[in-house]
């Protein structure tokens, strides 16, 4: 009897922790259907996935969605009505995925209610041209349910200045033409208004409790991220500029970026942690560009700061970003610190991904299967699908990795075309486009002067989720890659071509 009771009292505990952690919410999505398309596809297909963290760079499970089962009742030229079933194991900030997405709350007080949101398309007349992959910040405008109005919080704050992140929100600190007076001015409008944007929200619909504090957060660390903005992605010097209460402002939010919970349930914390981790590398006013210092003494510097200053999640994910960056310069030592300071034991499961791939590319690139890389598919200038093996037949290959809409890409191209004719006959020069629309590429290769007829061109179809790409975690560019005609890995983050000497030397190394 006492272990049937024990047993019963167990199973309980698993069902209450269960119900707890995980909460079925279920969304019939009304969606009014761009006529001029004449398309039944679903829209299913390529959008209302739930992500956390708006598809983090750093995190890789953030890109994956949320569990879900999906119905489609109806589906035609004019309409479809989907219902989905999704999973969530926490109250939070959530994202729809149509490209850079709506940022939603999902509360586990929403389980097994049926929520209907109604999805239109925004008037054409007001499209954003940002690349040429997002053509606006949402595909549809959605409207939300008045007993979970909540859920659009996000939405109804971008009606005061953009969309809630820095897209369109006219506050950038380029758009004030570096004017860092009249930048911070707008900055502290902004913040406020959101402050009584929420303050007058909270009071009119009842929001839960947890979700009331995150929206808070959000709007504190969007304030923060913005304040540096000028700073880390700038010039550092202006730092000396600041008004101290600012600073004060800026300085104390590291009190605050030690908590697990709000890693995991706001999307900005993550952004924050690392502008505060940058920005206090260059306190003292005397570095210009972040950029122009990310060497090997900054980068252990930055690993010990995070090692005193942080802790948990906060200081592995951290770690990770600099082993990111670090991947990207090509300093397996500097990249080997890092990785001993780095506890998987504390660290989100798609951080940890991210790092082992990483620590394999870097530090053991000869134990990816050769095959592999030489049997990626892309496509040539005739959009035949084509392998690397098929183009292979010089001693070692270069491959250049870029994009018509990347200006740094283009900017290496003068650079780029000398070394090719000096080494054209031992080198086999191949650019990789990762245009996710293929004719701007195809326009590019038709128009463009710069193109040098000694470099092959191919293009990666999908641009980022190539497999080429996500294989060899490349998340930014341009970026240069030397292999062997065995398609071996000899360097995995070549100098840019503007750096002449150092490019020449990693090439006649392998010569």
């Amino acid at each position: 009897m006492n272990k049937l009771r024990g047993f019963l009292i167990l199973f309980l505990i698993i069902f209450m922790y269960s119900k707890s952690y995980c909460s079925d919410i279920i969304i019939k999505y009304i969606v009014d259907k761009d006529t001029s398309e004449h398309t039944t596809s679903s829209v299913s297909e390529y959008i209302l996935d739930i992500i956390k963290n708006g598809k983090d760079p750093v995190d890789l499970n953030s890109k994956l969605g949320l569990p879900k089962t999906k119905t489609i009742v109806v589906n035609n030229e004019k309409e479809e009505i989907i219902i989905i079933s999704y999973k969530i194991t926490h109250s939070g900030i959530y994202f729809i995925t149509d490209l850079l997405g709506h940022e939603i709350l999902l509360d586990q007080s929403m389980d097994k209610d049926t929520i209907v949101l109604r999805l239109q398309r925004p008037d054409k007349n007001h499209i954003i041209y940002l690349n040429d992959t997002v053509k606006r910040t949402c595909l549809y405008d959605i409207t939300y349910p008045s007993k979970y109005k909540y859920m659009g919080f996000f939405d109804e704050l971008a009606n005061l200045h953009g969309r809630f992140g820095r897209v369109g929100g006219g506050y950038t600190f380029k758009e004030y033409n570096q004017d860092l007076p009249k930048y911070i001015n707008k900055v502290r409008q902004v913040y406020n208004d959101r402050r009584r944007f929420y303050n007058n929200f909270v009071r009119k619909y009842d929001i839960p409790a947890k979700l009331k504090y995150y929206v808070l957060k959000e709007i504190q660390y969007s304030y923060f991220d913005d304040l540096t903005d000028p700073l880390v992605l700038w010039d550092g010097t202006l730092i000396k500029e600041y008004p101290k209460d600012l600073l004060d402002s800026i300085y104390n939010i590291g009190h605050s970026l030690h908590d697990k919970e709000l890693f995991e349930n706001t999307s900005l914390y993550r952004r924050v942690a690392l502008d505060y981790m940058y920005l206090t590398g260059f306190q003292n006013g005397s570095i210009k560009s972040l950029s122009d210092h990310v060497d090997s003494t900054f980068l252990i510097d930055r690993m010990n700061f995070c090692k005193k200053n942080f802790d948990g999640v906060t200081q592995t994910y951290s770690l990770a970003r600099l082993m990111q960056t670090t991947s990207k310069l090509n300093l397996p030592n500097t990249f080997s610190s890092l990785y001993n300071s780095y506890d998987h034991s504390l660290a989100v499961e798609g951080t940890n991904k991210l790092v082992d791939s990483l620590y394999t590319i870097v530090l053991h690139s000869e134990n990816i299967n050769e095959k592999i890389i030489l049997n990626f598919n892309f496509e040539d200038i005739n959009h035949k699908v084509c392998k690397l093996s098929d183009i292979f037949n010089k001693d070692i290959i270069l491959l250049d990795c870029w994009a018509t809409w990347c200006v740094p890409c283009r900017e290496q191209m003068p650079a780029l075309n000398l070394l090719t004719n000096e080494f054209k006959n031992r080198v086999q020069f191949i650019s990789i486009s990762a245009d996710q629309i293929t004719a701007k590429w195809d326009n590019w290769i038709v128009k463009d002067a710069k193109a040098n007829k000694a470099i092959t061109q191919l293009h990666a179809p999908n641009g980022f989720k190539n497999a080429f790409f996500s294989r060899l975690l490349i998340s930014s560019i341009p970026r240069y890659i030397l292999l062997s005609k065995s398609g071996k890995i000899l360097n995995v983050a070549m100098p840019y071509p503007s750096q002449k000497e150092e490019f020449k030397a990693e090439l006649k190394k392998y010569l």
